[in-house]
């Protein structure tokens, strides 16, 4: 869920209704400057799991929150820290600010129920994309809205982003750069004419990742 969901009477609410969530905690709360203060030590072997081709480090631990017991996780992606301090360093070389150093490749996700450290990232990750499949398929991708007049429409619109689910969990199984690889293909586009669909010239990357999941992509396709 995104993070513009978080508030107390949301969590209260879901917890209540015994509703399952798992959210990114927003960069202005306090629990967040907490758990980014206490970080110390996050690069422990011991917290460290296996996403794709990548290492991450975890370190959950159980709280009190709107009146009820939730379960923090604070994850660091070492390779996004680095390309973030970086590009923060160069900026602010002379003026920099510590708590600003301190978060780059943080972030701190909150969840009703206790979960795996192997299971949370891929968790976060597919439930980030069904929300992000909706937003580029209305917005970037222009396809159908979801104010559609008839169910048969309604169905395909489903079916479209049901394979586009399919493509990105092959991507997150092999790859596991999830937003490096979301961001190249959310380029790849097609013309739907009467009787065929034509699909764009895929770019170097495009074809790289696709050899990479194994997956043909034609030029074309039959309606």
């Amino acid at each position: 869920m995104d993070a513009g969901f978080f508030s107390e009477n949301n969590i209260r609410s879901m917890t209540e209704k015994k509703i399952d969530f798992l959210m990114r905690v927003p960069a202005n709360r306090t629990m967040y400057h907490d758990l980014i203060e206490s970080a110390a030590g996050m690069d422990n072997p011991e917290k460290a799991v296996k996403y794709g081709n990548r290492i991450m480090f975890i370190s959950s631990s159980r709280a009190e929150f709107a009146d009820h017991t939730v379960f923090t996780h604070l994850v660091l992606d070492p390779e996004r820290r680095g390309r973030e301090l970086r590009r923060y360093m160069l900026k602010h070389m002379d003026d920099y600010d510590l708590f600003a150093v301190k978060r780059k490749g943080f972030m701190v996700l909150m969840s009703s129920q206790s979960i795996e450290r192997d299971e949370l990232i891929p968790l976060y990750y597919t439930k980030q994309f069904v929300e992000k499949a909706y937003s580029y398929s209305k917005d970037d991708l222009s396809l159908l809205p979801l104010r559609v007049h008839g169910e048969e429409t309604l169905r395909g619109y489903l079916f479209i982003i049901f394979l586009s689910l399919i493509v990105y969990m092959e991507v997150q199984k092999e790859i596991g750069s999830v937003e490096m690889s979301l961001d190249i293909l959310r380029n790849l586009k097609c013309k739907v004419f009467d009787k065929e669909i034509v699909i764009q010239e895929l770019t170097k990357d495009q074809k790289r990742l696709f050899e990479k999941i194994e997956v043909i992509v034609p030029n074309t396709m039959g309606i």
